[in-house]
């Protein structure tokens, strides 16, 4: 309790600091009396939130606050963080002259403003994402194009999911609708590459019936990702993570999903033969686990024409896809989210996901062989998105 006391007396130090800037630009201003009630009111609020944390566990709150009470917390802190720089630089300013023998003027309120409208940015920005964008599903329809694809193989119709995090969905209704337009879109195959929940397997009970409606022609394939192993949770006994694995796979199972571990399923399309190639998580790097064993899921994939994998991690494709096994046609992956934010205008794109991944979002190409990193459905930490909006994907085998 009391490291949470001590929050609440720095969150209140800020906030009475931060203020000054606030009084400054606007305090001449009839909207200031309005500016000011809204501003302590959020600091209440927050406060009480705190409150709230310490007579109820976070994991027992309802969803949406639970959802949405520390992202919001976290951008006005920020907010009022950069603010609080430019109150600083005032500061210094002031005292510089109160050093050197001159009368300190007033705060500079151009300071203020502009500590207001930077920290404002990201503020705003972040509430839009979590406001607008949560649920704004992209459409992305992307040509793959195999110089040697067998002629009963044109125009298969793909259909990507990724990343659907159920434990962070709180809106069936958007959901279904977009299940609903994914049915529409008629697809031959659909593909789920991994991360059905956050931490546990139960979470994605209340959307079974909701993700059971999807069809394709050829059935729905799926994979697991890093979030569904439970290794994010701390089990007071470890066959309850054993069993929490096994009861995600049943899901799968209960979804009409085809999960493939670490195996494939050869699909007769006519005279051509399909192989999908499914393997468990398998990550370039330590933090992520790798459990996937893709020299046992290629195995017996000889007689196919064209070969397609899903593997949850796009790491994957450089580190071990593409030097050890280039009869793959394509990698399907997703992992990344996009980062949930950045900047796409045209062929210009940018997220802090670049920095942490060569391959983050969308198509890339190598010796004829592709890569494509879906931006996810759901999302995880942050509930929304800041430029990089969900995705579905439609692919054609061209």
């Amino acid at each position: 309790m009391l490291p949470r006391l001590m929050l609440a007396l720095i969150l209140l130090s800020v906030d009475a600091y931060a203020f000054q800037g606030i009084r400054t630009a606007l305090g001449a201003s009839p909207a200031f009396p309005v500016v000011q009630a809204l501003y302590w009111g959020f600091t209440v609020l927050v406060l009480s939130g705190i409150a709230f944390s310490l007579a109820i566990d976070r994991h027992r709150w309802p969803k949406a606050l639970m959802l949405y009470f520390p992202p919001v917390f976290l951008s006005a802190f920020i907010a009022k963080f950069i603010l609080m720089v430019f109150l600083l630089v005032d500061d210094v300013i002031r005292l510089a002259l109160t050093i050197s023998g001159q009368t300190a003027p007033e705060r500079i309120a151009g300071l203020s403003w502009a500590g207001l409208i930077i920290g404002g940015i990201p503020f705003l920005l972040l509430l839009y994402g979590m406001i607008r964008n949560a649920y704004r599903y992209e459409y992305r329809n992307i040509p793959l194009a195999f110089p040697d694809l067998h002629p009963d193989l044109r125009g298969l119709r793909i259909v990507q999911l990724s990343d659907i995090h159920a434990g962070s969905l709180h809106r069936p209704d958007l959901v279904t609708e977009a299940v609903e337009r994914i049915n529409a879109l008629s697809p031959d195959l659909i593909f789920f590459t991994g991360d059905l929940v956050n931490m546990v397997a139960s979470e994605a009970e209340p959307y079974l019936p909701v993700f059971r409606q999807l069809r394709a022609r050829l059935g729905v394939f799926s994979i697991t990702g890093n979030h569904d192993y439970g290794d994010y949770v701390s089990w007071e006994h470890p066959q309850q993570k054993v069993d929490n694995f096994e009861a995600l796979k049943t899901m799968h199972e209960r979804l009409g999903w085809r999960l493939l571990m670490n195996e494939h399923e050869l699909l007769r399309i006519g005279k051509a033969t399909l192989a999908v190639i499914g393997i468990e998580n398998w990550s370039a790097f330590g933090r992520f686990p790798k459990y996937g064993d893709l020299a046992s899921a290629h195995r017996g994939t000889a007689q196919a024409d064209v070969r397609l994998l899903l593997s949850h991690d796009p790491s994957h494709w450089k580190a071990q896809v593409l030097p050890e096994y280039p009869d793959i046609h394509a990698m399907f992956a997703g992992h990344t989210h996009g980062f949930q934010f950045g900047l796409e205008i045209g062929n210009w794109r940018w997220s802090p996901g670049q920095y942490f991944y060569r391959e983050w979002a969308g198509l890339y190409e190598q010796a004829k062989r592709f890569l494509y990193v879906n931006r996810g459905f759901g999302y995880t930490f942050y509930p929304g998105r800041v430029g990089m909006r969900p995705e579905i994907t439609l692919f054609e085998l061209v």
